[in-house]
């Protein structure tokens, strides 16, 4: 299996894959530190890029893995910034996209704020991606065990 990371941060979804990452693209500068140090500690060198590679220099890809950005819909953004984004104009849901479309994994799977359905409805990215069967889970993880409530 070949995994792709796509808006994968510092790679806590990523992690389990490990063994069959090839790379994560990450355009958000939030998550690079000094010299990668984070990064490195965690997946060696497994390359962390800010673009998307072109197909031929990846070749085929069978899963894409990644959150990108939920500052349009977090209440925390939201007490920062007073106001919600719109994530239509958001760099990483773009990238993470475009990811699907240039790679067309046998699956992928992406990670957002419920809210996110609000602005971009479920059969608009049914639409976009008309060659996969789409599973919506819109749940809090904490019925996963995680201590958050959304």
């Amino acid at each position: 299996m070949r995994v792709l990371g796509v808006c994968g941060g510092n790679g806590v979804f990523l992690h389990p894959f490990k063994k069959y990452l090839i790379a994560n693209v990450e355009p958000r500068s939030i998550f690079y530190t000094k010299k990668d140090i984070q990064w490195k500690s965690n997946f060696g060198n497994i390359p962390m890029v800010k673009e998307l590679p072109n197909t031929k220099s990846i070749g085929d890809i069978d899963l894409i893995i990644g959150a990108p950005d939920c500052g349009h819909s977090s209440i925390l953004a939201l007490s920062r910034a007073k106001k919600k984004g719109n994530p239509r104009e958001n760099g990483s849901i773009d990238t993470y996209f475009k990811s699907i479309k240039r790679f067309k994994p046998d699956m992928w799977v992406m990670e957002n704020l419920p809210a996110l359905l609000d602005v971009i409805t479920e059969d608009e990215i049914t639409e976009l991606f008309p060659n996969y069967r789409i599973r919506f889970f819109c749940d809090s993880v904490s019925i996963y065990g995680n201590s958050q409530i959304t």
